[in-house]
Parts: structure tokens; C-alpha cells; sequence
């Protein structure tokens, strides 16, 4: 049974909760169970649903965190205009986990039982109202996955890795940081607790001194000069260090930090490197810096070759400073993972991380298949092409199966006859000259070439004179590919015709494709054909507010 789910599945996830819902109404009454459906389906579809409101499309794992949003946001904002009640939901969810745990199917990561059952007792009583606190309570959803990975260290390494940082040096005439001049150092013997515990002593030195440090009185008139406490102001530097795989220079630290300023409405346009005031910020960001650097937690080099000319020097985070960011941003309420729970992962999760672009998860996808093992990754990843909704997630699965052909063969050999992946499969074993036994079919090259216009729209790479040339009329039979789409069964040529119609450069071609998807047929799509402004995915605005053009998955709402 399938429980997982990307977030551009939803007419797949539409099929799968249907049976979800009667499989567990099943369940219920053969336990003596009183289930409201309606109930259930508002807590699946918050399993699936938007990523900054916990959806995270594993329906199998559960935190307490996900508890928390569903009975103070997700309830009262999705339930329609007669939610199911407090306690309907919570017998729903309790129904739902007792059927997973019956199955064998649900997820070990999961919190503690004991835990969940507490959380849902404690909301169910106390949420008979809308509270709508999506900000507080939102979990960590699909944007959550994207976050990195922490590698963290061995105790017994990070200990050693400790021991060598300048400010641990017994040598009072070098330049260890000021607290470790300041406080005694006894560290015998040395234990790898012993070693964190000072060094976190130390660590928590650097925002006590930071006030005197800047000539500033105390912590309160640092807070009003930077408008967060210094411990914060620490924790922010850190942060950012840590959200950026590639080390980063100290202007982009700065900028970041304003950034995460509430107050910024403009962050970047308020910015200016003359400015008393970044000068300032860039002071406290150097203080700090160097402090981590002389705690082992920061590393300095020079940019990479091609970087941004403003770097000058750059900073990243090594093993100790993963270990105290990974440390820090947990206990602030940050759901982060580690590298090893990322290598435990559904494919699906990998390869939604690689397709948002966020740095260092492509190379976390080349290890996840290394430890996964290559053939069972090329089937599991080619799976993942043939239920996903989304465009980006097959050509990414494209371009890694590609790199291991031979290994991926098999797995798109057994699918070239699949009514949905037919032609992705056969054509990938085509160009790849790896076909010998299936011939292409009329409209396989033209169903893959509309999912390479889709991603390319969704990519922002449709110029004026690429959508010129795909209107076009071709040389042989003079037939527009915009008539190609409307004769094809693909899953988005609706969306692709629609945004041609919204945005070609020319009149013709735009009344043209309008003509086209008159033509679709919303029946062998399952979708109804989108018409300009009713909230299809070329109209709707993603979360800046901004007319993108975009082609995104249909979300609800």
C-alpha cells in the first residue's frame, strides 16, 4: 500500500484516500468503532496538504508537532463550513493509527505513541474553537525536507575535533578566544560529555561578552541597537551558516540576517554597505565570526572560483560547528534531520529536495542511491517518475537514471507497457540505446516532448523565441504542436496549452492554443480543461502573491 505522496499528486492521492477512508471505516467497525469519514479525510488531507501547515505527504508518520497544527490551523481553515468536530478528528486520527500499527505500516519515526495519543487527548479537549495559529503550529512540511541534513560527528570525534580548536589550547600566549583566557580549563580526563559541556560553556560566553565587546553597556542596549537579544543575534549567524551548504561571506550573512528581520519589509532595498548601521551589523557579524572560528565552529577560505566578487573570504561550518548548529536549532523548535535519517528516506523525499534546487541536495541524492544500493535506487526512483504528477520530479528522475543506465534499465523495461509511463519508459530506453526489445509507439516522442515544455515553463526558460518556435508549424505536415498536445494524452498539456494561451507573444498563436485546449478532452485527463482566471495553475499566485505563469501542481483552496 502506497502512503506516501509527492505534493504534485493530488488527482493520485484522490484515488488512494478513497480507499484509505473505506479500508479504515472497515477497520473501525470491526473494532466497535465510531468514525466519522468526513473527520478522516480533513486529517489525511492535512498529511498531503500545504507544505507550511505541516504537510509533508507521509501519511504513515506522525509528531507531535503535526497533532499541534491539525487541531489548531488546519481543522478550522479546511474543514469547510461545518468542520468535524475536536473530538471526531481525534478519534479519526486515533482510528487511523491503529489501523497503520495493525498493517505493519506505520512509520518507526514516528513520535512516541504514548506521546501522540497525549497530544491528541490535550487538543481534543481544549480545541473546540478556532484558534488560527498556523504561524506557532505549522510543522515543518515539505519545505522541512529541504532544510539540510546535519552530518554529525561520532562523540568520540567531535570530542577529538574539540580538543584542537585554538580556544581549547593550553597555551596562554596564543590566540585562544577571550572566555578561555577568562575561565578555568580542566579537562581530565578528556570525555567526549566533558568536552561538549565546555564547549558549550565557551560558546555561551560569546553572547554574554558581545555588548563589551561592540562598546556597548549591556544586553539591552544591544537589543535595542540590533533588534535581537545577543544570544540571538549568535544563533542567527549560526543559523544562516548552517541553512547554506557552500561557505558564504560575510555581506550575505548580513543581508540574510535582515532578511529574517520581521521589521524589513524591504529587506535588500534597505541594505547599503556605507551606512552607519551595516557597518555596525558587520562589526557584531565579525565578532561573532571570529569567536566561532576560534571555537573550531567556522572555517575561513577563499571563494570558489567564479563566486561572487564581493566575498572576499568566506566562512562554512565545520564538523563541530554542524554539531552545535544541528544542536542549537533543535532545541529552538526547528524539526531538522540528520544526514542518517535522510539516507533512511522514502525516494519520494529525495527527489522532491533535489528538484526545489536547494544546494547540497543533489549530492545528498547521489548518496542516498550509494547507500540505498544502485539498482533498488534506479527502481525506487523510477517508480517515483511513473506516480508523480509533476514534471520536474521525472526529468530529475530522468537525468540521475541516466547517469547509471545500465542499472536503470531494468527497472524502465518493466514499465514500457504501462498505459500512464509507457512512453517515458520506452523513450528513455531509446535515447539511451537500450530499447533493443520495445519499439517507440506513435506520440511516445511527443508526449515526452511536452513534458520537456512543461518543465521548461515551469523552469522560467520559455523566451519569446523558444514559445515562437513551439507554436510553429512543422516542416512535414505543417500541424502545430499545439494541435500534437491537444490529440495526446498528457497529464499537463492542459496547464501548457493554457499558459501559451496567457502568455505567447503573439496574438495568432495565443487564440490559437485557446482554440487547442478547447479541443482537450477533461474526461481522458480527469481534469477539467482551465480557463482563464478560474484558478488554474498558469493564474494562480504562488506564495509571494506574484502572476508567476507558472505551471505548479493544483493545490486545493
Amino acid at each position: 500500500m502506497r502512503l506516501v505522496f509527492t505534493h504534485a499528486d493530488e488527482a493520485t492521492f484522490a484515488v488512494y484516500r478513497k480507499g484509505f477512508v473505506e479500508r479504515t471505516v472497515d477497520f473501525a467497525r470491526r473494532t466497535g468503532r465510531d468514525l466519522t469519514p468526513a473527520a478522516l479525510r480533513v486529517v489525511l488531507d492535512y498529511k498531503y496538504g500545504e507544505p507550511d501547515a505541516g504537510g509533508d505527504g507521509l501519511l504513515a508518520r506522525w509528531h507531535t508537532w503535526d497533532i499541534a497544527a491539525l487541531f489548531m490551523d488546519w481543522v478550522w481553515r479546511r474543514g469547510g463550513t461545518a468542520p468535524p468536530t475536536a473530538e471526531e478528528v481525534g478519534t479519526a486520527i486515533r482510528v487511523w493509527w491503529s489501523m497503520l500499527a495493525e498493517q505493519g505500516w506505520l512509520d518507526p519515526r514516528c513520535s512516541h505513541v504514548d506521546d501522540l495519543r497525549t497530544a491528541v487527548d490535550a487538543f481534543a479537549v481544549s480545541c473546540r474553537a478556532a484558534f488560527g495559529q498556523p504561524v506557532l503550529f505549522a510543522g515543518p512540511g515539505r519545505n522541512g525536507y529541504r532544510k539540510r541534513a546535519a552530518r554529525l560527528p561520532t562523540a568520540a570525534k567531535l570530542a577529538e575535533a574539540i580538543r584542537a580548536v585554538p580556544a581549547f589550547r593550553r597555551d596562554e600566549d596564543g590566540d585562544g578566544a577571550r572566555p578561555a583566557r577568562d575561565r578555568a580549563f580542566e579537562a581530565s580526563p578528556w570525555v567526549p560529555r566533558a568536552a561538549m559541556q565546555l564547549w558549550r560553556e565557551f560558546y555561551e560566553a560569546i553572547s554574554e561578552d558581545l555588548p563589551e565587546r561592540l562598546y556597548l553597556a549591556d544586553q539591552e542596549t544591544f537589543e535595542k541597537e540590533y533588534g535581537v537579544p545577543p544570544d540571538a543575534f549568535v544563533e542567527g549567524v549560526l543559523s544562516v551558516l548552517f541553512s547554506e551548504r557552500r561557505p558564504v561571506a560575510i555581506p550575505f550573512i548580513a543581508r540574510s540576517l535582515l532578511r529574517a528581520d520581521e521589521q524589513a519589509d524591504e529587506p535588500d532595498e534597505r541594505w547599503d554597505d556605507t551606512s552607519d548601521e551595516s557597518a555596525a551589523r558587520l562589526m557584531a557579524i565579525h565578532v561573532v565570526l571570529d569567536d566561532l572560528e576560534r571555537l573550531g565552529a567556522i572555517a575561513r577560505s577563499e571563494p570558489e572560483p567564479g563566486g561572487c566578487p564581493e566575498a572576499g573570504v568566506v566562512f562554512g561550518l565545520t564538523s563541530v560547528g554542524e554539531w552545535a548548529a544541528y544542536e542549537r536549532l533543535t532545541a529552538a523548535g526547528q524539526p531538522l534531520r540528520t544526514f542518517n535519517a535522510l539516507m533512511a528516506e522514502e525516494a519520494e523525499v529525495l527527489v522532491e529536495r533535489a528538484a526545489g534546487g536547494a544546494p547540497g541536495t543533489a549530492a545528498d541524492l547521489d548518496a542516498w542511491i550509494a547507500a540505498r544500493g544502485t539498482k533498488r535506487a534506479m527502481r525506487d526512483l523510477v517508480d517515483v517518475a511513473r506516480r508523480t504528477d509533476d514534471c520536474l520530479h521525472r526529468a530529475l528522475v530522468g537525468s540521475v537514471t541516466t547517469r547509471h543506465p545500465h542499472a536503470a534499465a531494468a527497472a524502465y523495461e518493466r514499465l514500457t507497457d504501462d498505459p500512464d509511463f509507457g512512453p517515458q519508459a520506452r523513450m528513455w530506453l531509446h535515447d539511451r540505446g537500450l530499447g533493443t526489445t520495445t519499439a517507440l509507439r506513435p506520440g511516445d516522442r511527443a508526449w515526452v516532448t511536452v513534458d520537456q515544455i512543461a518543465e521548461m515553463i515551469r523552469l522560467h526558460l520559455m523566451t519569446d523565441d523558444r514559445a515562437r518556435a513551439v507554436s510553429a508549424p512543422r516542416s512535414v505536415d505543417g500541424v502545430s504542436f499545439f494541435d500534437v498536445m491537444s490529440a495526446i494524452d498528457h497529464p499537463q498539456a492542459g496547464s501548457v496549452l493554457h499558459w501559451f494561451e496567457l502568455n505567447h507573444p503573439d496574438r495568432a498563436a495565443r487564440l490559437h492554443a485557446r482554440d487547442a485546449l478547447g479541443r482537450l478532452s477533461p474526461q481522458r485527463h480527469g481534469q477539467a480543461a482551465p480557463r482563464s482566471g478560474d484558478g488554474s495553475p498558469a493564474e494562480r499566485l504562488d506564495s509571494s502573491g506574484r502572476r508567476d505563469g507558472v505551471i505548479v501542481p493544483r493545490v486545493r483552496g
